[in-house]
């Protein structure tokens, strides 16, 4: 039986539910004794309330020190979550929670889209990022770190972090081409000897804060030199290939254009007001164009205007009403559109047809 015997396991932000189980499941079927803090999450949107921020973690803390000695600390984490007063929330949480646990070893599981800082990856042992976007490895990669982490307390290795700035801000979906490489490259890096893993952080684009964008980092078996020498050389790599990497997305026009030659149903996504990325999805660009151009042939939403809804429900099916859309959360959002619309149909809560 080795000695690791208390793992303390917590989440804060959105990872799913899958990395806390899996965590659960390993460290159970292994016999050590299992001490499970708070799970909270949220979509993406505005900076966090400071108050509701600083509770959560709190009580995150104070589990942890009614829990005792602990020897490893799992944590799911996103990784880009920001709160007024704390650009760096994450980096925050696990500087607290060492100094609570100095003798623990300190695991983290972070999302790709996360904005890797110094402060991370001087206050956690292991950091593990999901390797795949989308997002298929959860729990491949929450396996990864309790391997990682178990191994370090029984002292069998000891992890030594190099983190590097690629320099680099964009999206690497990793599904095939340059950044399908680049991933098998991360993958063989973790692979070899001396190198416990390689992660690759694609950064979260929207986060206003000093540290973010493309980050390498490389843990080695007690060997600092050598995980600066892997993380300088997969950064190089990355940002070798850059122009690869960079995704191409057509503006509006062309996409329109291209959508009015295609025979049957075509699907357009306005990536950019996705709720899922924090955006308020009330942009009203896409439906601007489609009526300038006259497309009538065309289904859109949906829209998150709670004021435009509750005007249709109070309508009711069946009514003919003037109606202004959207583009009321913010600049970002354009213009509210002015339209005649006529109600189809009203089903619980905000939401309408029309």
């Amino acid at each position: 039986m080795d000695h690791v015997r208390r793992v303390r396991a917590g989440e804060i932000a959105p990872p799913k539910d899958e990395m806390l189980a899996v965590f659960h499941e390993l460290c159970s079927t292994d016999g050590h004794e299992v001490v499970q803090g708070i799970a909270a999450g949220a979509e993406p949107g505005a900076s966090v309330v400071r108050a509701v921020y600083e509770e959560l973690r709190d009580m995150i803390l104070d589990d942890l020190r009614a829990a005792g000695d602990v020897d490893v600390v799992l944590l799911a984490l996103h990784g880009a979550m920001i709160a007024q007063g704390y650009d760096d929330c994450e980096g925050d949480l696990l500087a607290r929670i060492r100094e609570i646990a100095p003798r623990a070893i300190i695991g983290a599981q972070l999302d790709p889209h996360c904005s890797l800082t110094e402060t991370m990856v001087a206050n956690a042992d292991l950091i593990t990022i999901m390797r795949e976007y989308p997002h298929t490895d959860f729990a491949e990669r929450a396996a990864d770190l309790h391997r990682h982490c178990l191994r370090a307390a029984r002292g069998e290795i000891r992890p030594a972090a190099a983190l590097i700035d690629c320099r680099m801000i964009g999206f690497f979906p990793t599904t095939d081409g340059a950044m399908k490489q680049v991933v098998g490259a991360f993958r063989h890096s973790s692979a070899e000897p001396r190198i416990v893993t390689a992660e690759f952080a694609h950064g979260f684009p929207w986060g206003d804060v000093p540290e973010m964008g493309a980050r390498v980092l490389v843990y080695a078996d007690g060997d600092v030199e050598i995980a600066k020498a892997e993380a300088l050389r997969l950064a190089r790599l990355v940002h070798d290939r850059r122009r690869e990497l960079q995704a191409a997305f057509p503006d509006l026009a062309s996409s329109l254009d291209r959508a009015e030659g295609l025979d049957g149903l075509v699907v357009l996504g306005d990536f950019a007001d996705n709720p899922g990325g924090g955006a308020p999805g009330d942009s009203t660009f896409v439906l601007r164009e489609l009526l300038d151009r006259g497309i009538a042939d065309a289904a859109i939403g949906a829209f998150h205007d709670p004021e435009a809804a509750r005007l249709c429900a109070d309508a009711g099916p069946g009514a003919t009403i003037r109606l202004r859309l959207g583009g009321k959360l913010g600049p970002e959002s354009g213009d509210p559109v002015d339209l005649v619309v006529e109600i189809l149909g009203f089903k619980g809560g905000d939401r309408v047809n029309f």
